[in-house]
């Protein structure tokens, strides 16, 4: 897939290869085989005299939360089963204080609700006959997340955390981030955003709180792109003013917990008008909980082990399974089973990606193994060194490159459906000192070298403009298909033309 003025020289092909890379030497590619295959495959690489053992592939994969207790620092986390039955839902989910590799454990979204946990300081009155009889709107019963600096987290395109920084934050020096892979620089934080002649202010005397982030990223390389992210609407593309679409894969979140008082004249519950759940937890004191409807409208009461409690929405009754003071979360990584109507997927279920399970001997000699998903590579020690193991989609180099000028499409009278749509193309091949310009149709493939290009599909994006999909074949076996198809022509003549005459028969 090509956007307008790109260009590439890879083709993407079925199935995925590891990747091994020594920290010196170069890169090695291995070809994995499909789910199910044979494992304890040796996985020999050149000049070494380390072995890795191909295990098992799952093409679902990813990492499961687990949650235990036993930790030195104060870490509350809960886990809950929520019930309605007007809605039909049944599910568990578990809110962590803290989680190194989720910066959102303590918050969770569930269809409109919001569900959450705080620390709050201790509590040295006694809370354990807390009722939930408060059923009035007052401003003071609104459970509030405490106000704190606002948070700008960054993830790779499958969802792993690379960096959480503090907005606004202290320096105006850019700032490296991800192993120095990434540096952040002009940071803005807006509290009260407002757009204004295509332009994003802050305006504090409007009195309307809307968080919003500005920042650049640049790469090793010098690449650069901009973004733009709301807390309130984080549905909005990120990227505003870009020729290209977002070339590090990087997506973009912005917390920002709400201060005392703002948007208080567009309601309770931060303005949001979405019920929330709120899990206030003390080190030394007892814990509670507090619901706040769409109107506003304030239920609480003491958190107590195995005892349930209805949150006022609808039919929901909450009942919870487990509390935990000092909570250690550990991601485990393996196959995930596959999600059936039985068991729908729960808020905390990982995402399922790709992943190959390997074995190897370390730098002592022992026997170790560990995963390699899409989305997170290995470092493992062997007796050569350390060596950086990743999973990527298969692709194969081409003897050249492809840029596309330009894509047209042309519609049927009166519809949305394309007649035909074609592609000015650039083709590079620097070995030979080639440079084509062609035009690429739906059924006018460009032929170079053996290898032919089809315009197979096309993209047409509003923000990122218009980008051609083609189908790139090279079939080295063309010539004896043709050879074959002259032999039965042949064939065909001798059955039907001069065996009649040769057999001196009359044929009527």
């Amino acid at each position: 897939t090509l956007l307008e003025g790109e260009h590439w020289n890879r083709i993407e092909q079925k199935g995925y290869d590891l990747l091994v890379q020594p920290v010196d030497g170069p890169q090695y590619q291995f070809k994995l085989p499909a789910e199910g295959a044979r494992t304890g495959q040796r996985l020999k690489v050149p000049g070494s005299d380390a072995v890795l053992n191909f295990e098992n592939f799952y093409q679902a994969a990813g990492s499961t939360l687990e949650v235990k207790d036993g930790g030195g620092v104060f870490n509350p986390a809960v886990h809950l089963t929520l019930v309605s039955d007007r809605v039909g839902v049944r599910q568990e989910l578990w809110l962590v204080g803290r989680d190194s590799q989720n910066p959102y454990s303590d918050e969770v979204e569930l269809g409109p609700a919001i569900f959450k946990i705080q620390t709050l300081g201790d509590d040295v009155s006694d809370t354990s006959d807390a009722s939930d009889a408060s059923d009035v709107p007052t401003e003071d019963a609104v459970a509030r997340a405490p106000v704190d600096s606002a948070r700008l987290v960054l993830y790779q395109k499958d969802g792993e955390p690379i960096a959480t920084i503090d907005v606004p934050i202290a320096s105006s020096e850019p700032l490296e981030i991800a192993d120095k892979t990434f540096t952040i620089s002009k940071v803005r934080y807006l509290p009260f955003a407002r757009v204004v002649n295509n332009a994003l202010i802050d305006d504090p005397a409007a009195g309307k709180w809307n968080p919003a982030v500005e920042f650049t990223v640049t790469d090793s390389m010098g690449r650069k792109e901009s973004h733009t992210r709301f807390a309130l609407f984080p549905e909005f593309d990120s990227l505003h003013g870009k020729e290209t679409p977002n070339v590090f894969d990087l997506r973009v979140e912005l917390r920002a917990p709400e201060p005392e008082g703002a948007n208080a004249n567009a309601g309770l519950n931060g303005g949001s008008n979405r019920p929330s759940l709120t899990f206030s937890a003390r080190e030394n004191g007892g814990w509670t909980w507090s619901s706040v409807k769409r109107d506003g409208t304030v239920k609480s009461g003491a958190v107590k082990v195995g005892e349930s409690f209805e949150t006022g929405w609808m039919d929901m009754v909450i009942t919870v399974n487990q509390v935990l003071q000092h909570a250690v979360p550990d991601h485990i990584i393996g196959p995930i089973p596959p999600v059936t109507s039985n068991a729908p997927v729960a808020p905390n279920a990982p995402n399922t990606e790709p992943g190959c399970q390997i074995s190897y001997k370390d730098d002592a000699g022992l026997k170790k193994g560990g995963w390699v998903l899409l989305s997170m590579p290995l470092k493992i020690k062997t007796p050569d060194g350390v060596w950086t193991l990743t999973l990527s989609d298969r692709s194969l180099e081409l003897p050249f490159s492809l840029r596309l000028k330009d894509f047209r499409k042309v519609d049927y009278p009166g519809t949305d459906n394309p007649s035909s749509f074609e592609s000015d193309v650039t083709l590079f091949d620097k070995k030979n000192n080639v440079t084509l310009q062609r035009t690429i149709k739906m059924n006018e493939p460009l032929d170079y070298a053996g290898w032919r290009i089809f315009q197979s599909s096309y993209l047409q994006d509003p923000e990122h403009g218009e980008a051609s999909v083609f189908s790139i074949a090279k079939n080295p076996g063309i010539g004896l298909t043709y050879a074959g198809s002259v032999v039965i022509l042949i064939g065909v003549l001798l059955l039907f033309y001069i065996k009649p005459f040769s057999s001196g028969a009359n044929v009527h």
